[in-house]
């Protein structure tokens, strides 16, 4: 199992197939799943979104859930939304948000972004122009204060 096995097994569900999550927990237990694969799955991504700034505060956060991008290029909440199942082609899913008053290192997760569009380079190693837009608006949601040294 890997962090990404989720965002496998809702692009399964989706397509109706068994989850090879569940495929593998069934087979340990003597269960026999063979059948039906993905042959092609949908575009789906997760991007792990993490401060990068000097040890801070919390002190405002989005809600989890669905939004899109204005023209302006904020992100616009939609609605509920836990994972890919509920993210549109032109949304991303925001899940896994710290509460206000946590204090953040570098590097602490700040949520974790889902989308159908591809938010980086085919080698995973920079982002796109619209994973930059995406992130700029995702961090523009949160709110941070400084914490003394």
């Amino acid at each position: 199992m890997q962090s990404s096995t989720w965002l496998l097994g809702e692009l399964e569900r989706a397509a109706g197939v068994l989850p090879t999550q569940l495929r593998h927990v069934l087979e340990q237990h003597g269960h026999g799943t063979a059948g039906d694969h993905l042959a092609e799955a949908p575009g789906a991504v997760q991007l792990m979104l993490c401060h990068d700034g000097p040890t801070a505060r919390l002190t405002g956060a989005p809600r989890p859930g669905r939004y899109a991008l204005t023209s302006a290029g904020d992100a616009l909440w939609r609605g509920e939304g836990h994972g890919l199942m509920e993210c549109g082609t032109d949304e991303i899913v925001l899940l896994h948000l710290p509460r206000p008053a946590t204090i953040l290192a570098s590097g602490a997760s700040l949520a974790r972004l889902i989308s159908r569009r591809p938010l980086t380079t085919p080698d995973g190693r920079a982002l796109t122009a619209h994973g930059q837009r995406v992130v700029a608006a995702a961090r523009s949601l949160f709110t941070l204060e400084l914490t003394a040294a």
